[in-house]
């Protein structure tokens, strides 16, 4: 018989995938806060879906995360103006999620304030906030959240999260270059003008400073 484990602080939360709507799209409450995101990932039936083609789009990770076909990952040592536009680019994304989490936290107080529950339940809890949260984001049009600045200049925050790279990927690299070349270039003025991603944001470091486990 399994022990049963309380929560008396904030139940852990690793991934999360929203849209560019802040619509919750996939949701991983099943691990440690110990894990690492790329294993996480690894195992997750998201990316199973993605390898076989039954999922079609493209997801935007941080460095935690390997970059693939079907996965964008911020450069981290850019070396021209054109992969810093898009190091920008990518990193404005974080405000879709950002705006996500903030709704979701208003909305349930208990992902703030903790649940006294067993782990079993609060991963249940959680999946059902996050259904309630989405008809919620479907039906009430004047729903406002105050985004917050997002530091363009910055990455010391992923850097931060995730004490190693995930491995590269060539194909990635290769995805990654494409995209940068037929997206990101300099315009007639000489300005460099960067599309604004509108892919599914995928991104669970944002739980990084709300959500702990016990």
């Amino acid at each position: 018989m399994q022990p049963t484990i309380h929560w008396n602080k904030k139940p852990d939360i690793e991934a999360v995938v929203c849209d560019a709507s802040s619509r919750i799209l996939d949701i991983v409450a099943k691990w440690r806060g110990s894990a690492h995101d790329s294993r996480i990932w690894a195992n997750s039936y998201l990316k199973e879906q993605f390898e076989n083609n039954q999922k079609k789009g493209i997801l935007l990770g941080d460095s935690g995360y390997p970059c693939s076909h079907y996965m964008l990952t911020p450069l981290l040592h850019p070396h021209s103006p054109t992969e810093e536009s898009y190091n920008r680019a990518h990193k404005r994304t974080k405000v879709i999620i950002e705006c996500c989490f903030g709704r979701w936290k208003g909305m349930f107080r208990a992902l703030q304030n903790g649940m006294q529950v067993s782990l079993e339940t609060a991963k249940a809890c959680i999946v059902a906030m996050a259904v309630l949260y989405n008809i919620k984001l479907d039906f009430d049009d004047n729903w406002e959240y105050e985004e917050e600045n997002v530091d363009d200049d910055s990455s010391d925050e992923d850097q931060d999260h995730h004490p190693a790279q995930a491995p590269p990927s060539i194909l990635g690299n290769l995805f990654r270059r494409r995209s940068i070349e037929e997206h990101f270039c300099i315009d007639r003025t000489g300005e460099f003008s960067g599309i604004s991603f509108n892919f599914v944001s995928f991104d669970s470091s944002i739980f990084r400073f709300g959500f702990h486990p016990v």
